[in-house]
């Protein structure tokens, strides 16, 4: 029995590892492609699996296989089937994706040190919840100073702030504005939805495990 979990454990770490690498070349991919937005999913994807053995052997922390597998999907997916980048919300559907990835590494970083798996609660569900939504917040606040940056160096136009400019001769920095808007908009559902995920899901394993021990001590007095 023993064998069968250390051959398990090797199997889920050879796995981390492959993705680890998957999401670092898709990463150099999108980068060399001038592919933003995929590239800002690929390195946030990258960090995200980079989490569980970045906390150690002491957090039993393991990302489901099939988010795995949707975000490497993801990344992939524009370059085997190039036609899927003129799908018309893309974008939208890629920053979405981001958020939501940057949410799951906020949750796993505070999370490995609330105690709940060891049983030794030090932080409830509610700071759990906020601290995940603060952190996508931050991240995505973060990531449009780094578009601003980029643009800025290398006179490339993430945050379509050129278009007016090159159309009437004239500096107009609305659309970069609107763009920016948009993109903190949707990292601000996606903290909310990341909040109230993380919220209901821990009230309701302490509820369980509350139940569980109680029912143990019921058990014990008898």
């Amino acid at each position: 029995m023993a064998k069968d979990k250390v051959s398990i454990s090797n199997r889920t770490r050879q796995w981390q590892y492959i993705a680890i690498l998957l999401s670092a070349l898709g990463t150099g991919y999108h980068l060399h492609s001038v592919a933003w937005e995929l590239a800002g999913l690929s390195a946030v994807t990258l960090l995200l699996f980079f989490v569980p053995i970045a906390l150690g052997k002491q957090n039993q922390l393991r990302i489901p296989i099939v988010i795995q597998a949707i975000l490497l999907i993801m990344i992939y997916l524009p370059i085997i089937y190039s036609p899927i980048t003129s799908f018309p919300h893309l974008e939208f559907i890629l920053h979405c994706a981001s958020s939501l990835t940057t949410a799951g590494i906020g949750f796993l970083l505070i999370y490995s040190q609330s105690g709940f798996d060891l049983g030794e609660q030090v932080l409830t569900p509610s700071f759990i919840a906020w601290f995940t939504l603060c952190f996508t917040l931050t991240a995505g606040a973060l990531w449009e100073i780094v578009e601003f940056i980029i643009d800025s160096l290398f006179k490339t136009d993430i945050q379509s702030s050129r278009y007016l400019e090159m159309v009437y001769g004239i500096r107009d920095t609305r659309l970069g504005v609107s763009d920016t808007m948009n993109d903190l908009l949707i990292d601000g559902v996606m903290s909310l939805l990341a909040f109230y995920a993380v919220k209901i899901g821990l009230d309701i394993a302490l509820k369980r495990k509350n139940k569980d021990a109680q029912l143990l001590k019921q058990e014990a007095v008898e």
